[in-house]
């Protein structure tokens, strides 16, 4: 269960497309807010960096109560309810049965997201529907759950409902980002840029690399923020424009094919996974492939494409690995130290990436710490003295340097965002 930060954000479903379109029936008791119900109990405040109010996006949205800083930790959350998603229609009674086990707070949070009236329900009242007409429970929560169930990458096994993601309204050019990480089961957003106070924290529901027609027919709404309109009017922003949109169409188009090439490496093992002759074969093989300079050539115009739109997003964390495994493979079959530095690189700025986008105790970015070590092969001083304590990481020439700075570990207690 993951929507990971993000490595396959490439399709909308029609839970995000309703999503938007039905922004309207979200509870005006924000989630972010502090209310009563009827029943004198309150909500929960899901962070004190957020609060809810009326969004030009949507109906309602969640702003930033206070300045937040980039790669901060925002929240995180477990799903309130999940789904197989191999199960088109859920079976009712373990579908109840999770309801069954939630706590009040939890409860209440569900009346909230399925709240489409003005009467303000208890939570005694979804424990009395539960007793008495089970078809119409499953009906009120099948239908909050499609209406806000955030979708997970392809593999994944289950969906699920999480009530404060619920909130997050789309935009094309997003501050945060959401990661899932699989050993923990939390959804967590972080923020990619500083944030203002006052300002909506927002995320992108698909690829933030889709062209503007492309995006807005796989959302399956028009998007009204304001990605298109702040370039301008006349015959210059429309070049503008139009440059940035064939920018997005060669990475939107690149990706993929970069993303299949790493697949077909090493069938999926790393060379660091590999016996040395095996690593040897597989790397010859790659290297006398006919494809590798045109790989290679296609890359270097997307890293090129990739720092013109500046973003952090970690999908573009691909083209890092892609060049690390071309360079890879170079020093295994030539034994060239220079190609080898290239590789330990384009590993670390991986690494960079990963960790700002998803945390460093996500798995994929344990792995690629693990290989930069390895790359390093007993040099690592200066690089990772103490993982917990870094804040970022430079890259200057072939070498890897570490600022170190400790994190409130009441706040994060990890690196990146």
């Amino acid at each position: 269960m993951s929507r990971a930060g993000q490595q396959e954000a490439s399709a909308a479903t029609s839970a995000q497309s309703s999503k938007q379109v039905a922004d309207s029936t979200k509870p005006k008791q924000q989630a972010a807010q502090e209310v009563e119900s009827r029943d004198g109990e309150k909500d929960v405040h899901c962070s004190p960096l957020l609060r809810g109010e009326p969004s030009l996006l949507a109906a309602e949205g969640l702003f930033a109560a206070r300045s937040i800083e980039s790669r901060s930790t925002i929240f995180s959350e477990a799903a309130l309810l999940t789904i197989d998603v191999n199960i088109a229609v859920p079976n009712q009674e373990e579908f109840l049965a999770q309801v069954r086990y939630l706590s009040d707070d939890q409860k209440s949070a569900l009346i909230h997201l399925g709240h489409h009236g003005t009467v303000r329900y208890r939570v005694d009242d979804i424990d009395k529907l539960l007793e008495l007409d089970a078809a119409a429970a499953t009906h009120f929560l099948i239908g909050t759950f499609w209406h806000f169930c955030y979708p997970f990458v392809k593999g994944q096994a289950r969906h699920g409902l999480f009530e404060w993601t619920s909130f997050l309204n789309h935009e094309c050019k997003p501050n945060c980002e959401l990661s899932f990480n699989p050993k923990t089961n939390l959804l967590t957003l972080r923020a990619l840029e500083d944030i203002e106070e006052g300002r909506e924290v927002t995320i992108s529901y698909i690829s933030p690399y889709a062209t503007w027609t492309d995006r807005n027919v796989n959302l399956g709404f028009f998007c009204r923020c304001r990605s298109r309109w702040d370039m301008g009017r006349g015959r210059r922003a429309r070049r503008k424009f139009d440059a940035r949109e064939s920018r997005l169409e060669s990475l939107s188009e690149g990706l993929p094919v970069l993303r299949l090439y790493r697949d077909q490496w090493f069938a999926g093992q790393e060379p660091m996974d590999m016996a040395p002759a095996d690593r040897l074969q597989a790397a010859r093989a790659i290297v006398a492939a006919p494809e590798t300079e045109e790989i290679r050539n296609k890359l270097e115009e997307l890293l090129l494409v990739a720092q013109k739109e500046a973003s952090w997003q970690s999908e573009l964390s691909i083209i890092f690995e892609v060049k690390y495994l071309l360079y890879m493979a170079k020093s295994t079959v030539t034994g060239d130290e220079k190609a080898k530095n290239e590789a330990l690189d384009a590993k670390g700025v991986q690494f960079k990436l990963l960790g700002r986008c998803l945390g460093l105790a996500h798995p994929q970015v344990q792995r690629a710490k693990l290989i930069c070590f390895a790359l390093l092969d007993g040099n690592e001083e200066g690089f990772l003295a103490d993982v917990d304590e870094l804040e970022e990481f430079e890259i200057d020439g072939t070498l890897i340097r570490a600022k170190q700075r400790c994190y409130p570990r009441s706040e994060c207690g990890r690196l990146g965002p």
